[in-house]
């Protein structure tokens, strides 16, 4: 499985990309998820000084939310929180 959200430090900077590409990066539960874990480890560290976000690929940072993923489960009135 790919990563869905890579981090590199450089220094004193956390570098989080959003890698999904395909979709341009569009935010699904699976990559916020991610996201918010690596971000919850990063607020503890205290060699990281500053994050920076990106999105992987060359045509999108991020293109929001995965729309077909969240208006399956707002369909079957799936509970995600």
């Amino acid at each position: 499985m790919t990563e869905l959200v890579l981090c590199e430090n450089h220094d004193r900077v956390a570098v989080l990309t959003l890698n999904r590409p395909e979709k341009l990066n569009a935010l699904n539960y699976a990559l916020i998820d991610r996201l918010l874990e690596m971000l919850d480890r990063i607020e503890t560290d205290d060699a990281v000084r500053a994050v920076i976000l990106t999105g992987a690929g060359e045509r999108a940072f991020s293109a929001g939310a995965d729309i077909h993923e969240f208006s399956i489960s707002v369909a079957t009135g799936a509970d995600v929180a």
